[in-house]
């Protein structure tokens, strides 16, 4: 009598689950897809039926939670690396400089080519030909040497630069079903951005978070690309009831310690630029400013038991300038222009009546000041005087005559009238005086100049809420308002502060803005 082989019959049951396992799988992949693939059109139909209504879609909000560790990157100091990974890049540059002098050499004899052959000139023509042929390949070499010799240092001079990605653990799913509101506040300056997190605890099964720890927050629509809203560190938890509801606040972590640390330094006869670049330096950031900002002169600044946030703060106030860090650079840029620290401007968003849900527009001129007066003495020269700027004031910047009677290479603020009648001075009660005392006339024309520019942004107050939420709006984006007054519509507006509020009914944006000014540099 044959025994079946029991040991083949188990690896044929075996098999048989394996298979019929992986059909699962696969059914259930297949039936997800499916399922994914029907909504998406679902999606894209609704999408398509509100837009021939003329109305807008329904959107469902979407987040993600990510805990990264604790302890904040240790900070290097990559200035010898950096200057090293410019130089690099400069010499790469010179080169391919050369190859395209000689594709512009290689053009002009395109055209003596066609110019003979038009002419019936054969023999001018083959010249021509051979001298292209010959700055091309020379062309070419110099490309491919160039490639060959800096390319492998560039990249692995970049590449030590980049700081290794941080480790993250994903934690969206553990908000599920508990998440009461999700609040971040985008603030402008040294206002550290805010994070509120509210949640359901009323079956007391969460468990108070340790104060430190740092979470990343994404925002967004369903079926659209999150939008990065930075990492807050948690430094303030409360837990309140019946029912039980747990409020985690977290602050954005750019603002690193050393920016707040009290330290003494004069600064004299420099810039702006240089300031804010000692600065970024000590603190291990990156600064970035616009050029004709850094460039601007200051004849002396005392930093005495005074931190640098602190004096950066007060170096963007005498600057109507705005300091801030983000992402591990130092921000110096203007405040309202609507610009980039680059210079390049910030495309535009159109604010139209029937996407908001809330409006609140003020202007007063109760506490409207007509002019603002600072005063200016020169130790060096023992000489004193005030300077006053208001509606009617032109500036420009010229060279003055040196002890030498030669044009110095600086140009420096000055200002005059529009008309002559203005000259005289604005009444006293509305005049803004100035505490501070500069140390040369040119530098109370900057004073007080940013003083006006920022009391003319406060005149007019303008508040907005999107029914709609918007998470790729930050402070400093210029703003257009369409269908609510002429008065408000014809004026140019730059965000100041957005606050995105974020739950389950849906996600809403609260604009704060202020008048853009034109530029009068």
């Amino acid at each position: 009598m044959n025994l079946p082989n029991i040991d083949g019959l188990k690896g044929q049951a075996t098999g048989l689950m394996d298979k019929a396992s992986s059909m699962v799988d696969k059914a259930s992949t297949m039936a997800q897809g499916i399922k994914d693939q029907a909504a998406g059109m679902v999606d894209g139909l609704a999408d398509g039926l509100a837009d021939k209504l003329g109305v807008e879609p329904v959107l469902a909000p979407v987040y993600k939670v990510e805990l990264l560790p604790k302890i904040l990157p240790i900070p290097v100091d990559n200035s010898a690396l950096q200057a090293e990974f410019e130089s690099v890049k400069r010499a790469w540059n010179a080169e391919l400089d050369k190859q395209v002098a000689l594709l512009n050499q290689r053009s002009e004899w395109r055209s003596k080519r066609d110019a003979a052959n038009a002419s019936g000139n054969a023999p001018a023509a083959a010249a021509a030909e051979r001298e292209m042929k010959r700055l091309g390949d020379k062309a070419d070499a110099i490309q491919k040497a160039a490639k060959a010799k800096y390319e492998p240092r560039y990249d692995k001079l970049k590449a030590k630069l980049e700081p290794p990605p941080e480790p993250r653990k994903d934690i969206t799913k553990k908000f599920a079903g508990r998440l009461i509101s999700l609040k971040i506040t985008d603030n402008r300056g040294f206002e550290s951005d805010q994070l509120d997190l509210s949640l359901d605890d009323s079956d007391g099964r969460l468990d108070i978070p340790e104060r430190g720890r740092r979470i990343s927050v994404s925002i967004g629509w369903k079926g659209r690309p999150l939008i990065d809203k930075g990492v807050f560190v948690i430094d303030e938890i409360t837990h309140e009831g019946a029912p039980d509801i747990m409020t985690i606040r977290g602050r954005a972590t750019d603002l690193r310690a050393g920016i707040s640390t009290k330290r003494e330094k004069s600064w004299h006869k420099t810039t702006v630029g240089k300031i804010v670049s000692a600065i970024a330096k000590a603190n291990y950031l990156t600064p970035v400013i616009s050029s004709w900002l850094a460039s601007r002169p200051v004849e002396h600044m005392d930093q005495a038991n005074e931190s640098d946030g602190n004096l950066l703060t007060r170096l963007a106030q005498q600057h109507d300038a705005i300091a801030t860090v983000k992402q591990g650079k130092l921000l110096f840029i203007k405040a309202g222009d609507a610009t980039s620290a680059t210079g390049k401007p910030f495309p535009t968003v159109i604010i139209k009546r029937k996407t908001g849900d809330r409006h609140h527009f003020s202007m007063a001129d109760r506490d409207a000041y007509t002019a603002v007066k600072a005063c200016w003495h020169n130790l060096d020269k023992a000489t004193r005087g005030e300077v006053m700027v208001d509606k009617d004031t032109l500036f420009e910047r010229r060279s003055v005559v040196t002890k030498r009677g030669k044009l110095s290479k600086r140009k420096h603020m000055t200002a005059r009238q529009g008309t002559p009648d203005k000259a005289l001075s604005p009444s006293a009660s509305n005049v803004k005086v100035l505490r501070h005392v500069y140390a040369s006339e040119a530098t109370a024309w900057q004073g007080a100049k940013a003083a006006w520019e920022k009391l003319q942004r406060g005149v007019a107050e303008f508040s907005y809420t999107l029914a709609i939420g918007r998470p790729e709006l930050f402070p400093e984006i210029p703003a257009k308002v369409v269908g609510i007054k002429p008065i408000i519509d014809r004026q140019p507006w730059v965000i100041s502060k957005v606050t995105h509020d974020l739950s389950d009914s849906g996600m809403t944006t609260s604009l704060e803005l202020e008048m853009k000014l034109e530029d009068i540099e």
